[in-house]
């Protein structure tokens, strides 16, 4: 190696080294000063709170990978998002959206406003530069909630709603998988997934209208009242089990799997038209997929 590329290394390595110090010096300071490096929650967490205005149509949630929850019945409603990293996301209000996107954000890391800024970079940096940390986003909705839509684009997620009235559709598009687990959720709308795999549990409550577009699929539903069902998947179990009388849909059942309406083996693909045109229709296209359709009294 050349003596110049020396000097240079050692150089390079003794500012690296002086930076560490400075910065190290300059956080404990800030610690005994009082002043916090990091925004935090009250309890210390990472966790940001941003308030969701009154007149928001749609909630927008953009992100690779989280666990998302749904909490109705709140005094007001808000949003609460636990270790992304400050830059490292957008988050902003539009019109009547709220739009959450995990997405590099430079600008809030080059901050130009009031001047040439480098404060984003502590964030980007604070405890490394990968986050193991699960990341969760809990959206909290009063009743006076004027949502129509709850949107989430994401590589994968979990998703939870327990003991929500929900005005709103809810639906989710993942590029690898989907997680959804409902329990008393209660709403005249929709709730659409689509995901190379998912797996939807719903434990008692109704909902006009459920669609699942997927690969594989795991359904399981007790005690929950449904309108309207489209199902596509190419293979994997559903198991429901509804609160009232079932045979009065209507029925388009294709599969390779066994298809048990009330206890009863059907041949398959198995056609059946509503008793009345105001009733829906039941529909699994659904491969090589097991499927039971159950009342509560079987």
């Amino acid at each position: 190696m050349k003596p110049t590329s020396i000097i240079f290394l050692v150089v390079a390595v003794l500012l690296i080294i002086g930076g560490w110090i400075a910065c190290s010096i300059a956080k404990d300071t800030a610690v005994l000063d009082g002043y916090d490096l990091f925004r935090t929650a009250e309890d210390g967490s990472n966790t940001v709170r941003r308030d969701i205005p009154e007149g928001i149509g749609k909630i927008e949630l953009i992100f690779k990978n989280a666990d998302v929850r749904i909490v109705g019945g709140a005094e007001e409603s808000y949003a609460e998002f636990s270790n992304f990293r400050e830059g490292l996301y957008t988050l902003s209000v539009a019109g009547q959206i709220f739009s959450f996107d995990d997405m590099p954000n430079i600008s809030s890391i080059l901050s130009f406003s009031g001047g040439y800024s480098f404060s984003g970079v502590r964030y980007l940096l604070r405890g490394g530069i990968f986050n193991s940390e699960p990341r969760q986003i809990t959206i909290y909705l009063s009743p006076d909630s004027e949502l129509k839509v709850v949107s989430v684009d994401c590589t994968s997620c979990t998703l939870e709603a327990d003991n929500t009235a929900a005005k709103f559709d809810l639906i989710v598009k993942a590029s690898k998988s989907a997680s959804v687990s409902l329990k008393e959720y209660r709403t005249a709308c929709a709730l659409e997934v689509t995901a190379p795999n998912t797996e939807l549990t719903f434990e008692g409550g109704y909902i006009d209208s459920l669609k699942l577009h997927t690969e594989k699929l795991n359904l399981n539903t007790n005690a929950v009242s449904i309108s309207g069902i489209d199902v596509e998947a190419k293979s994997g179990t559903v198991s429901m089990r509804f609160p009232s009388a079932i045979r009065a849909y209507g029925f388009h059942v294709e599969t390779s799997g066994r298809f048990l309406l009330c206890g009863e083996e059907e041949d398959v693909p198995y056609e059946k038209s509503p008793m009345i045109s105001a009733i829906g229709t039941y529909s699994f296209i659904a491969g090589s997929a097991d499927i039971e359709l159950a009342e509560m009294t079987d």
